[in-house]
């Protein structure tokens, strides 16, 4: 793992010295760039340098289904065109190109993906961008302002057919950025989520509609259950986050009351057979009187968590302490409808309860 960390942080330290340094100067960058031109898309493939691509696939949600060929694009800091392959195999075709180094448009060029290809050096919130005239395009971000340098120095010679126009520079605008991190963001934790639910909280509550716990091991079931969102979350301390957020985000509930849907599922279910068969059988012989009466603190069995269960209802005389409560009981589950509504008065009390805590 050590070593897998080195080994992305020196490919880090390359990007920024290499390609991303701000300390260079311009005219610097546009040597740097040249010297790397033929082996630049090699570099980004082996880094696998994805934000093209992402950029495509956000502008193509924005323009729907409007016309693809019809859309002017102007690339600004082509580079060697990876941009603009990206958006001519999406099905944009009057696309310009726009690079302060001349060998990075040599290889643009080669691609034969641009209509018009531009020298020039893109700077952000210095000024304009000269541009023909039947070259106009559409605003993807309004507000940022390019300007036209040339080899470090700004260029104020505007040729005839040529007019000062604002556009956007589509692959750094930030609220396109901002709004693709997030989709990762969130398809990353979505996708962590499901593994959880599929590979720990399935095995971790299998069969625990038979469990009978107490208040302590439902609070520590919890507090597991909390621990693993907060790990498919990244959140670590000293970041601080209160329980009904946390199952707010994840879509989840605390682990007991999930447990307690399925205990009282179960149990309405056992309810619903045959009195004969040994679940229910079972369930009778707890509330057998005879024989020596048991000495010791009270045992948490299934019945006794049942009637802790039914105890939360407020207003309610329904318990489960004997066996004329249980054949009550069994009468009830006989109409789903009525079960069912139990079962959810059962759990909004069990939930009120944690809530007090």
């Amino acid at each position: 793992m050590t070593e897998k960390n080195n080994k992305k942080k020196r490919t880090t330290e390359f990007l920024y010295q290499t390609f991303l340094d701000p300390s260079v100067g311009t005219e610097n960058t546009s040597k740097i760039y040249g010297k790397y031109s033929k082996e630049y898309d090699e570099i980004m493939s082996k880094f696998q340098f994805k934000a093209p691509h992402y950029m495509v696939e956000s502008l193509c949600r924005v323009v729907g289904d409007k016309d693809r060929t019809q859309i002017k694009i102007l690339d600004m800091a082509c580079g060697s065109g990876i941009a603009g392959e990206a958006l001519y195999a999406a099905g944009f075709t009057q696309i310009d190109g726009l690079d302060g180094s001349e060998e990075m448009l040599a290889v643009s060029r080669s691609k034969a993906v641009y209509t018009n290809l531009f020298e020039a050096f893109v700077a952000i919130g210095k000024g304009q961008v000269d541009i023909p005239d039947n070259r106009i395009y559409k605003s993807f971000k309004r507000g940022d302002k390019l300007a036209n340098h040339q080899k470090g120095r700004h260029h104020d010679r505007r040729p005839r057919g040529y007019r000062k126009t604002q556009t956007t520079l589509l692959s750094s605008s930030s609220k396109t950025e901002k709004r693709l991190v997030k989709m990762r963001q969130n398809h990353k934790k979505n996708t962590k989520l499901k593994l959880y639910k599929a590979l720990v909280k399935s095995v971790l509550t299998y069969n625990c509609g038979t469990w009978a716990l107490t208040q302590s091991q439902e609070e520590r079931l919890n507090a597991f259950h909390r621990k693993q969102l907060k790990k498919v979350l990244n959140i670590k301390y000293p970041v601080k986050i209160t329980n009904s957020s946390l199952y707010n985000k994840c879509n989840e509930r605390p682990l007991s009351i999930f447990i307690l849907d399925s205990r009282w599922r179960l149990f309405g279910h056992i309810l619903r057979r045959d009195s004969q068969i040994p679940a229910n059988q079972a369930m009778s012989g707890s509330f057998v009187t005879e024989g020596s009466k048991f000495i010791g603190r009270p045992l948490t069995t299934l019945p006794v968590v049942l009637n802790r269960d039914l105890s939360r209802i407020i207003n309610s005389n329904l318990q489960l302490k004997s066996r004329h409560d249980l054949e009550h009981l069994r009468s009830i589950a006989q109409q789903r409808d009525e079960w069912t509504k139990l079962t959810a008065r059962i759990r909004e009390a069990a939930e009120a309860s944690q809530s007090e805590h």
